[in-house]
């Protein structure tokens, strides 16, 4: 398991513990700066992460099968009634292969994202926007084209996300709130870096469409 994972969980953890004991139970809902913990789950597939493929220039990289896996990541942003939007680091961790055999696969985004919350209830529903900026690590996924040794590296995808989907977040107390979120998320490559940021361009763009089930915990820190 990943050394990040196991931070992260830490913080998480921590962060629930302080916001427990200061979420009273309040009729009225506040709004404000929200800090939250979020736990991803991601199901990849497209033609492209099939782990057949590999690009080749200064050195060989192979594009991974890249299996269900589970993620954790923080995110930061404000409520103002109806509406939330912020910005969010997360990660999952894949168990994936490549031609030269099984691999580990660690899926890295950081995204804007945008909810419009609908009902007065305390269960409501909402539709959920993001984008932003991802990068796929792959261990031992590319091999120096000229070598005898037959080195191997780990590499690097870099591209784009874009997300749409929905969900319901449960508002707890006025400031406490769990979210049970779904959505589809496209994302597409096009470099590949390894062996001390050399690149391999993908002409045409590495495309895998995904699923992303999410769960979150939400707490106002600062009220308006």
């Amino acid at each position: 398991m990943d050394d990040r994972f196991h931070r992260v969980r830490t913080i998480a953890f921590l962060m629930i513990c302080l916001a427990l004991p200061s979420s009273g139970l309040s009729q009225k809902r506040v709004y404000g700066w929200i800090v939250d913990i979020r736990s991803p789950f991601l199901i990849a597939g497209g033609k492209h992460f099939n782990g057949e493929k590999d690009l080749r220039g200064s050195f060989v990289a192979y594009i991974p099968n890249i299996e269900p896996g589970l993620g954790i990541g923080l995110g930061i942003g404000r409520r103002v009634w109806r509406w939330s939007y912020g910005a969010a680091f997360s990660f999952s961790i894949h168990d994936g292969s490549v031609v030269p055999g099984n691999t580990r696969v660690i899926w890295n985004s950081i995204h804007g994202e945008f909810r419009r919350y609908f009902g007065r209830k305390r269960l409501k529903p909402f539709i959920h926007f993001a984008g932003g900026y991802s990068w796929i690590v792959v261990r031992d996924g590319a091999r120096a084209l000229f070598s005898q040794t037959q080195e191997m590296d780990d590499e690097k995808i870099i591209g784009l996300l874009a997300a749409a989907g929905g969900g319901a977040s449960y508002e707890a107390s006025d400031r406490l709130s769990f979210d049970f979120c779904i959505r589809p998320r496209v994302y597409i490559g096009g470099t590949v870096k390894a062996f001390e940021s050399q690149e391999v361009q993908s002409p045409g763009g590495l495309w895998s469409f995904c699923l992303v089930v999410e769960t979150r915990i939400s707490y106002i820190f600062k009220t308006d």
